[in-house]
C-alpha cells in the first residue's frame, strides 16, 4: 500500500511519500513545492517609471497568463489588468496607456477613467520614448489609416494609404510608408513627417521599386538612409533586383541616390549587399558589398564528394554552413565626397568591423587568415586603422585586441592587447603607439580567470573625461584614471579600497560614449568577492581617495556586466531604471528568501518597497549559508548549503551535490522552482527534505577532472562530518561542463551514492576532434577555454588520458543516470559511449534520451518527466523509496510514447 501510495503521489502531485516524521510536521505544516506550485509561481517583470515618478508599473506571470499592474508611488492606488501590456505614460503624467489583445486603453490620471480604441492592428512609440508621441493602425481598414497622437496635447493627426511606420528613436521624425494610385498606376513612397512643427514631405516616390528593411537615421534625427531594391530593367520584372542606398537630410525637396553600383569608386561587378548599413560621426555611411556574380551551381550529374585538405583554413563541414553565401566586404562614401572607399579585401578569412565607434574618421578592421586553425590566431590576426575619405590603412597590431576606443577629441585610439596584457594608445596623427597602463601594479582583467593567460580579456573601460585628459579603466577591484599620452602616471581614483576589501567596482551608468565630467558625482556598483554582498558607492572621479559606501547588504540588486564569475547573475537582475525628469530610481532586491521586488530609491541609500510578492512564503522554502571546506589536495574553498525551512538538526538528511566552476556567487540570487531541463531545481529538491550543496572549483591548467573532484570530496567529506548528515546517502550531479565532472568524479571515487550526468562528454581526445552536427570543431574549446587542457593530445598524452572517463569506467560503483539528448549538436554521441562502456561492464546504469531535446531540455513536457524520473532515481537511492518500472524492467521501444514506466514497481524487485 505504501508503494501504491509514494506512486500516486509521484505521479500525480509530485508530493513527498506520506510518512513524515513527528518532528517535521512541528517544524512546518507548509507544503512541499510540486508541479501545480511552479506553475502557478509568479514573476516580476518589465517595470517603468513615469517622468516625474508619480506612478509606476510591472507584470506579474504566472500560469501562462500575465496581469499588468499600474500604482501611484505615493500611495496605495493602483488598477490591474489581466493579459495587458504597458505601452507608455504621458510626458504629463496625466495619461498611461496599456495594450490588450487589439485595443489601445488610455488611463485617465488619477482618476482612472479609461477610453478603450478597439481594433487596432499595430502601434508604435519612439524607441526613446518620453511619452510625447503614439502612433498606431486599424484592422481591415480598407484606408490603411494611421493615426498620430501627441499625448501631452491630445492632438490628432490622420493619414491614409499607410502600409508601413517607423520613429526615429528620439521621437522627432515619423516616417510613413505609402502606396498611392496616379494614372491607373501604383506607386509607393516614403513619407518625412516633422513632429516638431507637424509638416510633412514625400521624400522618395517609385512605381517598380520597394525599400527594403529599415531606414537608418543619424544621431541627430536629421539625416535618413534607406536601402532601395529595383528592378534591373527598369520595368516591373523582378527576376534581377537591384540594390541603391539613398540618402536624406532634413531641408532637402527629396531624397537622392548615394550609391549603386555605378556609384564611383564602387569595384567593378560589385553591388550594395542587403541592408546592413549605418551612419559613422553622421559624416559618413558604411556599408557592405558583394560581388554581383551568383555563386555557381554544382552539375546534376557531377560526383557528390567533399575533398577535406590540410591546408584548407576552414573545414569543409563548417565552409558547407556558407556555400551559398558571397562574401561581403564593409566600404564607406562620405558626404563631402560622393566616392565609395573599400574598407576590406578578399585576402582575409575572417574579418571582424569595428564601424560602430563614434567620433572619428576612421574604421578599425581585423583580418585573419587563420580561419578556424585556433592555434595560429596569435600570428595571424591583423588590426587595421583605416581612414574613412581615402581608403588609407595602417597596421595597428598584430594580437588578439579588444575594448577599442577613441578619445572623445579623436587625437587617440586606445585599445587592450590580450596578449601582452596591455592597454595601448595610438596617437592618430603621428602614428606613435604608447603602452599606458604598465604603471598600474594589479590585474586589468578579472581576479577569478583561470583560463590560459593569453586569453584573459580586461575587465574593460568606464569612459573619457570629456576633455579626453584622461581615460577610465578597470582593474579587478578598483577604477583608474590613465593618461593616453602617458605622461603623468595612472591615478588609482578609487584608492585601491576595491583591492584592499575584495570589493569589485562597477559605474551604474555606461558612460563610454557619454563622457565624464570632471566634477560629477558618479555611483558605482559594488559586489563583496568574500561575503557575495551587493550594493553601491559614491566616488569622485577628480580626486583619488575611498569611495563613499551608500549601501551594501546581504541581497543581490545589480551586478554590472562580468562582474562576477558566473556571468549569468547578470541575467536576471534588473537595471535601476531612473524616471526622466526625477532623480528616483527603481531598482530590484532579491536574496534567497527574498523573491525578488521593486524598491524605489533616491538616494541608493534607503529603498521604499513598492512591490510585495513572496510566494515562497506559502510553502516549505529554503534556507542557504555559506560553509568553508578545504578540498582533498589542501586548499581552502567554500560552497553554499541550502537546508529546508522546516530543517530539524536532530534528523539525518540526505545531500545532493551540484557544480559549474564557481557557484558561490549565487548566496543571495533568488533561487526560482521550475523543472529540471539541466541542472537540478535547489526548491525542488530542498522542499522534498534533501540538503544541497554547490562547493566552488579552482582549476589548473590540465587537470579539470581531477580539480572537481578534489572540491566536490572535500566538501562532501565535510559535509558528512556534520551531525544531521546521512553520509551514506550523498548523491552528485551536474550539467554540461558539470556533467563531465560527475563522470570523472564516478569513475574516481566511491564515496557516492547515486549520480545523474547530463549533457556531459566521457572521451577528451574523442571530442578534441568531434566535428558538431553544425559542422565546428572542439579542439579549441578543449584546448584554450573551459576544458583547460591548455595544449594538444600529442603535448599532453597524459592530461587526455586522465581526463577521460570512458578509459575508468570499470572502476565506477555509482548508479549513474544519464541525460544525452538526440537533438545535442556537439554530445549527442558522448553519453551512448559511456552507457554502452558501463552496460558492457554490467554497471547500473539508465539514459534518458528526449527526440526533441538538445543541450538542455526545451519543451515542458521534457523537462517534467526529467524532473520526475530524477526525483525517483535519488529518491530511491538516498531515501530508500521503492524503484519504479523505468528502472527495475525499463521501456521497450515498442511501448516508447505508450508506456512511462513511472509506476512504482509492486514486486519488490531492486534494480
Amino acid at each position: 500500500m505504501k508503494r501504491l501510495l509514494y506512486s500516486i503521489s509521484i505521479l500525480f502531485t509530485f508530493l513527498v511519500s506520506t510518512n513524515k516524521g513527528l518532528s517535521q510536521k512541528r517544524l512546518s505544516t507548509k507544503p512541499v513545492i510540486d508541479s501545480a506550485a511552479i506553475k502557478a509561481w509568479p514573476y516580476l517583470s518589465t517595470p517603468g517609471i513615469s517622468a516625474f515618478a508619480k506612478y509606476a508599473y510591472y507584470t506579474i506571470s504566472r500560469n501562462r497568463t500575465s496581469t499588468l499592474v499600474l500604482q501611484a508611488v505615493s500611495d496605495h492606488w493602483q488598477k490591474k489588468w489581466v493579459g495587458a501590456t504597458a505601452v507608455t505614460f504621458s510626458a504629463d503624467e496625466q495619461q498611461f496607456i496599456y495594450s490588450k489583445q487589439d485595443s489601445l486603453c488610455f488611463i485617465s490620471l488619477p482618476s482612472g477613467q479609461s477610453n478603450n480604441i478597439g481594433g487596432v492592428s499595430v502601434w508604435q512609440r519612439p524607441k526613446m520614448d518620453k511619452g510625447q508621441w503614439l502612433a498606431f493602425q486599424f484592422k481591415s481598414d480598407s484606408q490603411k489609416r494611421l493615426v498620430l497622437c501627441e499625448l501631452t496635447t491630445g492632438r490628432q493627426q490622420f493619414f491614409t494609404a499607410v502600409t508601413g511606420f517607423s520613429f526615429d528613436d528620439a521621437g522627432r521624425v515619423l516616417l510613413l510608408h505609402t502606396s498611392t494610385q496616379m494614372d491607373g498606376a501604383t506607386y509607393n513612397n516614403l513619407v518625412w513627417v516633422n513632429l516638431q512643427d507637424g509638416s510633412t514631405n514625400i521624400i522618395w516616390s517609385s512605381r517598380y521599386a520597394t525599400i527594403i528593411g529599415k531606414e537608418v537615421f543619424d544621431a541627430d534625427s536629421r539625416q535618413l538612409a534607406f536601402l532601395v531594391q529595383t528592378p534591373l530593367g527598369g520595368g516591373p520584372d523582378e527576376s534581377k533586383l537591384g540594390n541603391s542606398i539613398w540618402y536624406y537630410q532634413a531641408g532637402m525637396v527629396k531624397a537622392k541616390l548615394k550609391i549603386d553600383s555605378h556609384t564611383r569608386g564602387m569595384d567593378p561587378g560589385f553591388v550594395v549587399n542587403g541592408p546592413s548599413f549605418s551612419f559613422k560621426d553622421g559624416r559618413y555611411i558604411v556599408f557592405r558589398i558583394s560581388s554581383a556574380k551568383l555563386p555557381q551551381r554544382p552539375l546534376p550529374e557531377a560526383v557528390k564528394v567533399d575533398v577535406w585538405g590540410y591546408e584548407d583554413a576552414v573545414v569543409q563541414s563548417s565552409q558547407l554552413k556558407s556555400v551559398e553565401a558571397s562574401p561581403s566586404y564593409l566600404a564607406a562614401i562620405g558626404f563631402q565626397r560622393d566616392t565609395v572607399v573599400r574598407l576590406e579585401w578578399g585576402e582575409a578569412i575572417k574579418r571582424d568591423s569595428y564601424s560602430s565607434l563614434d567620433l572619428s574618421d576612421f574604421v578599425i578592421v581585423s583580418s585573419s587568415s587563420a580561419g578556424d586553425k585556433y592555434w595560429l590566431n596569435h600570428d595571424s590576426t591583423n588590426y587595421w586603422l583605416i581612414s574613412l575619405s581615402n581608403g588609407s590603412r595602417r597596421l595597428l597590431c598584430t594580437h588578439p585586441s579588444n575594448h577599442f576606443s577613441f578619445s572623445p577629441d579623436g587625437r587617440w585610439l586606445v585599445y587592450f592587447d590580450r596578449v601582452k596584457q596591455q592597454y595601448n594608445s595610438y596617437e592618430i596623427s603621428t602614428g606613435k603607439t604608447l603602452v599606458i597602463s604598465k604603471r598600474i601594479p594589479t590585474r586589468l582583467n578579472r581576479s577569478f580567470e583561470d583560463y590560459p593567460p593569453q586569453y584573459h580579456s580586461a575587465v574593460g573601460l568606464a569612459g573619457w573625461f570629456t576633455d579626453a585628459s584622461r581615460l577610465l579603466v578597470y582593474d579587478s577591484y578598483d577604477i583608474w584614471s590613465i593618461d593616453p599620452g602617458s605622461l603623468r602616471p595612472p591615478i588609482n581614483l578609487t584608492n585601491g579600497y576595491g583591492q584592499r576589501h575584495h570589493i569589485s567596482l562597477r559605474l551604474l551608468e555606461d558612460l563610454l560614449h557619454a563622457g565624464i565630467k570632471k566634477d560629477s558625482s558618479l555611483i558605482v556598483v559594488a559586489f563583496d568577492e568574500k561575503n557575495k554582498n551587493n550594493g553601491f558607492y559614491r566616488f569622485l572621479p577628480a580626486r583619488q581617495a575611498d569611495p563613499e559606501k551608500l549601501f551594501m547588504d546581504s541581497c543581490m540588486i545589480y551586478l554590472a556586466p562580468f562582474q562576477a564569475p558566473d556571468d549569468h547573475l547578470t541575467e536576471g537582475v534588473v537595471h535601476p531604471l531612473k524616471a526622466t525628469n526625477s532623480n528616483t530610481w527603481i531598482v530590484q532586491r532579491q536574496s534567497t528568501g527574498e523573491s525578488p521586488n521593486y524598491f524605489l530609491t533616491h538616494d541608493f541609500k534607503t529603498f521604499q518597497p513598492f512591490t510585495e510578492l513572496q510566494p515562497q512564503r506559502n510553502y516549505n522554502w529554503l534556507t542557504a549559508e555559506m560553509i568553508h571546506f578545504t578540498t582533498t589536495d589542501g586548499r581552502p574553498s567554500q560552497a553554499i548549503l541550502y537546508k529546508p525551512e522546516n530543517f530539524d538538526p536532530h534528523k539525518k538528511y540526505p545531500v545532493l551535490f551540484n557544480y559549474y566552476e564557481k557557484l558561490t556567487e549565487e548566496l543571495y540570487v533568488y533561487p526560482y522552482p521550475h523543472f529540471t531541463e539541466s541542472n537540478i531545481n535547489f526548491p525542488w529538491f530542498v522542499s522534498r527534505g534533501y540538503l544541497v550543496v554547490t562547493p566552488d572549483i579552482e582549476y589548473r591548467a590540465g587537470q579539470p577532472g581531477q580539480n572537481a573532484l578534489e572540491a566536490v570530496v572535500g566538501a562532501a567529506r565535510y559535509v558528512a562530518s556534520l551531525p544531521y548528515v546521512d553520509a551514506s546517502k550523498m548523491g552528485i550531479q551536474g550539467h554540461s561542463f558539470g556533467g563531465f565532472e560527475t563522470n570523472y568524479i564516478v569513475t574516481h571515487t566511491h564515496l557516492f551514492a547515486a549520480a545523474c550526468s547530463a549533457s556531459g562528454w566521457v572521451n577528451m581526445i574523442a571530442y578534441y576532434g568531434v566535428l558538431s552536427k553544425d559542422g565546428d570543431n572542439q579542439g579549441g574549446y578543449v584546448e584554450n577555454s573551459q576544458a583547460r587542457m591548455e595544449g594538444t593530445p600529442w603535448q599532453y598524452p597524459k592530461r587526455y588520458f586522465e581526463n577521460s572517463p570512458i578509459l575508468q569506467a570499470d572502476q565506477v560503483t555509482t548508479p549513474l543516470l544519464l541525460m544525452a539528448n538526440k537533438q545535442d549538436s556537439k554530445l549527442y554521441t558522448e553519453g551512448p559511449t559511456f552507457f554502452a562502456g558501463l552496460r558492457r561492464l554490467d554497471k547500473k546504469v539508465w539514459m534518458l534520451q528526449y527526440d526533441e531535446g538538445g543541450h538542455i531540455l526545451t519543451l515542458e513536457k521534457d523537462k517534467i518527466d526529467f524532473t520526475l524520473r530524477l526525483t525517483q532515481f535519488f529518491d530511491h537511492y538516498l531515501k530508500g523509496t521503492p524503484a519504479p518500472v523505468w528502472m527495475t524492467k525499463g521501456v521497450p521501444a515498442r511501448f516508447k510514447g505508450i508506456v512511462t514506466g513511472l509506476d512504482i514497481d509492486l514486486s519488490g524487485q531492486e534494480p
